[in-house]
């Protein structure tokens, strides 16, 4: 096991974190937005927030672009903000009301091209990821959406949810590619090997993987003693 060259104590559960150019961001349940610079130090440390409701800690409804756009959701509300942090304050440049319920999941393509958040009202809604312009929505689906998560290249999004759906949509096409059921619901999904193969790892301790090139499962398997929260994948997607 590889051992870490530096750890970093935050104040809360990291809900998000995105390596950018030079730095790692990341955002916490307590509503402190982190920067970790290239040397490991912690650049940045700001609370955005004090006096709203805190979202659980395994929330999937914050993201973070590589721009240095975060989004952060503001519970019964059913609205979220989008702060601009690149300089020495953050600052909001637009606020998303268009979910008819909270917010339960968001994610940025890794260009940081496409912004999307799914909610409880079952609704997918597609934004540019620089202007925060409404670009495409989804239909309703019969529950909340638990996962978004964009492709490496961007192509293709995969959006899941509480009806135990995964539905990969292309985004060049702009149609439904694929839609299959899973055993549980999905909390937490990823791309890799070349963006053909999905990963998902469910509630009831099931890791997935879905192949896009055969459009089945190919493989379904219970290595998780407990209930597994998120995926991360190295760059070498070994």
């Amino acid at each position: 096991m590889a051992i870490p060259e530096v750890t970093q104590q935050l104040e809360g559960s990291v809900l998000s974190i995105v390596q950018s150019k030079d730095s790692t961001l990341c955002v916490d349940n307590t509503f402190h937005i982190v920067e970790v610079d290239k040397d490991l130090k912690i650049a940045k440390n700001v609370q955005i927030a004090k006096n709203i409701e805190s979202p659980h800690r395994y929330s999937h409804a914050f993201g973070i672009s590589p721009h240095h756009f975060f989004c952060i959701p503001i519970f019964n509300e059913k609205k979220a903000i989008v702060l601009e942090f690149s300089g020495s304050k953050p600052k909001i440049i637009a606020t998303l009301q268009d979910h008819d319920g909270d917010i339960e999941s968001s994610a940025f393509s890794h260009d940081g091209r496409f912004f999307a958040t799914g909610g409880q009202d079952g609704r997918v809604f597609f934004y540019d990821g620089r202007s925060f312009l409404l670009s495409s929505s989804l239909l309703a689906r019969s529950d909340y959406i638990s996962t978004i998560r964009f492709s490496k290249s961007g192509e293709f999004v995969a959006i899941s949810g509480f009806d135990k759906f995964t539905m990969v949509f292309d985004m060049l096409r702009h149609k439904i590619a694929f839609n299959f059921a899973t055993n549980d619901v999905v909390e937490d999904s990823c791309f890799f090997d070349n963006d053909e193969k999905l990963m998902l790892i469910c509630r009831n301790n099931a890791s997935i993987i879905f192949s896009l090139r055969e459009g089945k499962i190919i493989s379904q398997e219970y290595p998780f003693a407990f209930w597994p929260t998120s995926i991360a994948i190295e760059s070498e997607e070994n």
